[in-house]
């Protein structure tokens, strides 16, 4: 279920009371977690409940201080490849597409993977990131939120070691989802895979990160075209007005 502006659904996106929501939640035999919607970057303010280990008045508190825009989700089952770099959390796949001139281009693609114990994969955390490259392999060197450069994890895995799986599929999904949101040039794609190896939407950002610190400049091999279109098309536009 989801609250959006202080109203509740459920996953046909029908209106609810705030009972049933309560009620959708306490009847969950697998777990799930509520984050915010808004704002909701890096991993901040998410809440894990696992059947038997969570008690109602835990479940209320945590609605009650997420207020309003939020979501209410079941935990991945990640795929064995993804869970040996580091199990305690879901490692996601994060493309940074750029719509540009009618065409869907992936600017940059990384895998990032959790600290030891931590149930978020971001870096700000004490995970890695490491450059995803159009095969699915991984590059052979990832970074930490100390921009230090590794070969392996906190868990002894190489990352040259490792092929994302499914990570062709979730490319095609990214660039035909991507058209059907024109407001949006660039998006940010947060995916990850289950145990039978299909590619799991986890959410799209519309102010993404950019990548640059592992995976270089932006634009890349679009920065002269860029740079043309933003800014001396726009200023002659600007100048004959």
């Amino acid at each position: 279920m989801k609250n959006i502006a202080g109203v509740f659904y459920n996953e046909n996106h029908e209106i609810i009371s705030r009972e049933d929501a309560v009620k959708k939640c306490l009847s969950y035999q697998k777990e799930f977690l509520i984050k915010p919607s808004i704002d909701s970057g890096e991993g901040r303010l998410i809440s894990f409940f696992t059947p038997g280990e969570y008690q109602k008045e835990d479940l209320l508190r945590a609605l009650k201080k997420m207020g309003a825009n939020y979501i209410v989700q079941g935990a991945v089952k990640q795929h064995e490849t993804l869970a040996k770099l580091n199990p305690s959390s879901l490692n996601t796949i994060r493309i940074v597409s750029f719509l540009f001139e009618g065409e869907v281009y992936i600017l940059s693609s990384i895998l990032r993977m959790g600290a030891s114990n931590a149930r978020v994969d971001n870096i700000g955390a004490g995970g890695y990131a490491c450059p995803i490259h159009e095969d699915g392999s991984l590059n052979e060197l990832g970074v930490n939120r100390k921009a230090e450069w590794r070969s392996k994890n906190q868990n002894g895995i190489y990352f040259k070691d490792i092929v994302v799986p499914s990570y062709k599929e979730i490319v095609k999904i990214v660039k035909k989802e991507h058209k059907k949101l024109a407001h949006f040039k660039l998006i940010g794609w947060d995916f990850s895979v289950d145990t039978e190896g299909d590619p799991v939407f986890i959410e799209y950002n519309v102010c993404p990160g950019s990548n640059q610190i592992t995976c270089g400049p932006t634009f890349g091999d679009l920065t002269e075209r860029v740079l043309e279109e933003v800014f001396i098309k726009k200023t002659l536009k600007d100048a004959q007005n």
